[in-house]
């Protein structure tokens, strides 16, 4: 009986020791909006690396997430579209990166005119942000909105999704 005791103690101190690795290594976050559909929709809870950013780099299409930047300081989750030493050429439609259209959220052939993009080149620590909703009617708020984010605006790299479904079974 004795040796259950201990047992069930070990067990307990090992899994209290492990949730507690994985709260400090992962942050949970609940998707508000539409900005990011089809890929997370409205509810969504996301699973956010705390240290991803420390032992891996930002690369093109990294979902993260973004502080500081509205003037709301509400967390934004946006994808990376352009990394630094990227030319970013952008209106509220279009996004092209490098010469490369990544997004065309209008089918009117008038919207798009060379002359009438915005055109940067991204510095060093500095990277394009977008949502994934090619919504038109919505109004965007990622770096076509508020410009290029810094390194330090940057907290967060997502690992994985998760959404619990709940089944009604019927006898």
């Amino acid at each position: 009986m004795y040796a259950l005791i201990i047992l069930f103690r070990r067990l307990y101190a090992a899994t209290y020791f492990i949730l507690l690795i994985l709260r400090v290594l992962l942050k949970r976050v609940q998707v508000v909006g539409w900005s990011m559909y089809p890929t997370f929709h409205n509810g969504d809870t996301l699973f956010l690396y705390r240290f991803g950013l420390i032992l891996h780099r930002i690369n093109y299409g990294d979902i993260v997430l973004v502080e500081g930047i509205t003037y709301t300081n509400l967390p934004l989750i946006k994808r990376v579209v352009g990394t630094p030493g990227d030319v970013v050429e952008f209106n509220e439609f279009i996004v092209r990166i490098n010469g490369s259209t990544i997004l065309n959220g209008s089918n009117e052939s008038n919207v798009y005119k060379s002359s009438d993009l915005h055109k940067i080149v991204l510095t060093n620590y500095h990277y394009f942000v977008i949502g994934d909703a090619e919504f038109s009617d919505v109004a965007v708020l990622d770096s076509r909105e508020f410009g290029p984010v810094h390194k330090d605006s940057i907290r967060y790299k997502t690992i994985t999704r998760y959404k619990i479904v709940f089944v009604k079974i019927s006898f």
